[in-house]
């Protein structure tokens, strides 16, 4: 069963937590995980579940992470701690490469009037792609099929950081961020992952227009992706110095690719 918006959950106490959790179809899936306990500090088996756990929200989609509730759905509860963020924390603070930024102590729901236990629930964001993948103990973890799973091939790493249908109209913003930081940056550099996030979505676009879809707002789109592409490269130091293009020929180059670049954000904001 789907979990309902945050702004519900937050109000939640343990009768809806209950309720909830006797729907037959909630399982755990896509964008929850129920926990037992946080495991003791000298437990390095079940810390690293954790740190995995918790990249595979970060590396795929928002999800909570239900600590009190056993693999039957049943509520065990744990003692109020309120300690309890700071031992994440420190469990997520090694072998986690790039460290997850966003994940929180959303909510914590007593399972008795006299708070002695509770469940905790635990917020995890999906990363900006830019902070993707996130890596412990060797491996990118991944929500897939309902559960955590770990990347294996080059294939899969197309498939859940950089499919086209990820980049728009979901990531507009991503795409211009991207073209926002060509312009402010005056060396004309581009990192390399924002090239591949540039590069399949010139392959949505292409796919998009060959299918008929939306062909009147993409094509402009892509011919202006196109025009950009090629004059990138003329940008970087060590062609500009191979061809002999520096001084004000170089800016007047860098300007045409700037223009280009906001007409680029300009469409997109108008498309989306």
């Amino acid at each position: 069963m789907p979990l309902p918006s945050l702004e519900v959950i937050k109000e939640w106490k343990i009768a809806d937590l209950r309720n909830w959790l006797t729907d037959p179809g909630t399982q755990e899936g896509w964008d929850y995980d129920f926990k037992l306990d946080l495991p003791d500090s000298r437990n390095d088996k079940e810390k690293s579940s954790v740190r995995s756990c918790y990249c595979s929200f970060a590396n795929s989609r928002d999800g909570i992470i239900f600590y009190g509730i056993d693999d039957n759905k049943q509520i065990q509860g744990l003692g109020y701690d309120h300690n309890f963020k700071n031992r994440v924390s420190h469990i997520l603070s090694s072998d986690v490469f790039p460290q997850i930024k966003e994940w929180d102590l959303f909510h914590v729901i007593y399972t008795t009037t006299r708070k002695r236990k509770c469940v905790y629930l635990v917020l995890v964001k999906e990363s900006f792609y830019s902070d993707k993948p996130h890596v412990t103990d060797g491996r990118i973890w991944v929500r897939e099929n309902g559960h955590r799973d770990y990347i294996k091939t080059g294939v899969d790493i197309q498939r859940h950081f950089l499919l086209p249908d990820k980049l728009f109209p979901k990531y507009t913003n991503i795409i211009i961020f991207i073209l926002e930081n060509i312009i402010k940056n005056y060396q004309g550099h581009i990192p390399f992952f924002d090239s591949l996030v540039l590069a399949r979505f010139k392959h949505f676009l292409q796919e998009s227009c060959a299918n008929d879809l939306r062909r009147d707002v993409f094509i402009p789109i892509l011919n202006n992706i196109v025009e950009l592409e090629g004059r990138m490269p003329v940008l970087s130091d060590g062609y500009a110095k191979m061809m002999n293009v520096q001084g004000s020929a170089w800016e007047a180059k860098k300007n045409e690719a700037d223009d280009i670049a906001q007409q680029l954000i300009d469409a997109l904001r108008r498309a989306s």
